[in-house]
């Protein structure tokens, strides 16, 4: 009885089909979540019907899900890779690239055999020269930010009278949940917390079909109405954006939003976000809040990791938004207009930084994305492990959005070549400068050991070229972070001397990326939460 066609219409009235009318056999009897509401979408869409009887709302999504199930499942995993396969990562070239990058090396071997000292010397430039630029190149743009505080205003959405509660749109929070025992109470307090009239506000908490444990608590919980457990089938991949797909496809607000399980959100970000959003261009469709860490002070990994977080969300992206160029949105906190989201298919289930991805392809369909005054809490990861794979799994979908993007380069990357140059910055050189910089100190000192003991002068100029890169690259990244912190009136300015020594922990964790790339492109590489 159910059609999976007519799901839309199902979703906005909330209600579903339940048989044919005693009195009026071509009209259909419903079910509905409420009656009254129920059948004032089917008068707008001019659907003809007979009785219509409450249902709770738990009975009537679990009968929906359970009969179309399957197209759903489908559309949530393959619907990008299905309806725009380039832009997916599904089906990337990895062989290929594997293959070139085997040649790339087999050619640096022979050069080496053929003729060490010529191949020495490019191997040193190259790797300062890359390394240099790529730090130049985004600190340049945070001091710029700093000293540019006019242009990086405009990076922001300008100011926004509040909506009455009438006026205010429906909300939808996708909330996608794997093994989160440990945080899930505070994440509930956070979610109930929020400011919001609760009739407009549609959470759905997303769990894993095989993730019992999770399941078992979330339904413990007390939950009011806002909120609605959906269980994403395993199928596939088990990656967040299939999950986020599962959940947009049951979305009834007009504006969604992403949590993840350790946020602490602004209480009124939905309200900032919604009336900036009445006020903004119909092309921007994309919001983005602060992030920020509450344990951001625990250790130094935490206290680098907030200062990375600080100059990347308040100066990195709101100066590159001034400039019109494309934002990688972080994995959180960032507000959509839902019809802009479904018109391009929502999310790459097979990226794994799903986030970045869909800024880029934002960009590429002539939309604009902004940040927005408001901030979310989460927790730093402070366990070296557990912070190496996680920055490998967003290296690894870097390197996979920009894989998608380079098979058709003037379809899949923005038609500015402003854009187009700064997009090519921002992700290989910047993957390959942090690579380099694991590579540039131990190459430094091997030359200087060479120095010392050979004493040939091409030795002595390469080490000088290598010292004046690291004074000039270090100097512009300290000073940058100096400037950042200290404009914030935070004491994040002393870890900015110590910032080079986390630069070589992200330089292991591009190592482990390129491994898993060509091992296991989609591989989730979980972050465990709760430790704080």
């Amino acid at each position: 009885m159910l059609e999976t066609e007519n799901f839309s219409f199902y979703l906005a009235a909330e209600a579903m089909p339940i048989g044919r009318a005693k009195d009026a056999p071509k009209r259909m009897d419903y079910a509905a979540c409420d009656p009254s509401l129920a059948a004032a979408e089917m008068k707008k869409r001019g659907v003809q019907h007979g009785r219509i009887v409450p249902i709770d709302r738990a009975s009537l999504y679990q009968t929906i899900e359970r009969h179309c199930r399957a197209s759903l499942l489908s559309r949530a995993v393959r619907g990008l890779a299905e309806e725009d396969p380039p832009s997916s990562a599904a089906h990337l070239p990895v062989r290929k690239i594997f293959g070139g990058a085997m040649i790339l090396l087999l050619c640096c071997f022979v050069g080496a055999l053929l003729s060490p000292k010529t191949s020495f010397i490019f191997l040193n430039l190259a790797i300062g020269t890359v390394s240099l630029l790529g730090i130049l190149f985004r600190q340049g743009l945070v001091l710029w930010s700093v000293f540019g505080e006019k242009r990086r205003r405009r990076g922001f959405a300008p100011p926004a009278p509040p909506l009455k509660d009438e006026a205010l749109p429906v909300y939808t929070i996708l909330v996608p949940l794997f093994r989160e025992t440990r945080v899930l109470p505070n994440l509930i307090r956070a979610l109930k917390r929020i400011d919001y009239p609760r009739h407009k506000l549609d959470i759905k908490l997303l769990l894993e079909e095989e993730d019992a444990e999770t399941i078992q608590a979330v339904r413990g919980e007390a939950l009011d109405k806002r909120f609605h457990i959906l269980i994403v089938p395993s199928h596939e991949v088990q990656t967040k954006p299939k999950a986020c797909n599962y959940g947009l496809l049951f979305a009834r607000g007009d504006l969604i939003t992403i949590y993840d399980a350790e946020d602490i959100p602004d209480p009124r970000q939905l309200r900032k976000a919604a009336a900036h959003f009445r006020h903004l261009p119909a092309d921007v469709v994309a919001l983005q809040a602060h992030l920020s860490f509450f344990n951001g002070g625990a250790t130094w990994l935490t206290r680098q990791f907030a200062l990375e977080y600080l100059m990347h969300f308040r100066f990195f992206l709101p100066f590159a938004s001034s400039l019109g160029l494309p934002i990688l949105l972080g994995g959180t906190s960032n507000h959509f207009r839902i019809e802009a989201l479904r018109a391009m298919h929502g999310w790459d289930s097979y990226n794994v930084t799903e986030d970045a991805e869909l800024g880029l392809r934002l960009a590429r369909h002539g939309f604009r994305a902004a940040c927005f005054e408001s901030e979310t809490r989460e927790e730093a990861n402070g366990a070296l492990g557990s912070w190496i794979r996680q920055r490998s799994r967003w290296i690894k979908g870097w390197m996979q959005s920009y894989a998608s993007a380079m098979r058709q380069p003037r379809r899949g990357l923005p038609v500015s070549w402003a854009a187009r140059f700064y997009l090519h910055l921002l992700i290989p050189v910047y993957v390959v400068n942090i690579l380099a910089h694991g590579l540039f100190w131990p190459l430094t000192a091997f030359l200087w050991v060479l120095e010392v003991h050979v004493g040939a002068s091409w030795m002595g100029s390469l080490l000088f070229f290598n010292l004046l890169a690291g004074v000039l690259g270090y100097g512009a990244a300290i000073g940058a972070a100096l400037l950042a912190s200290g404009s914030r009136g935070c004491v994040l300015w002393r870890e900015s001397f110590s910032m080079p020594f986390y630069w070589i922990l992200s330089a292991v964790a591009v190592f482990r990326a390129f491994w898993q790339f060509f091992r296991d492109p989609h591989y989730w590489d979980k972050t465990e939460h709760g430790f704080a």
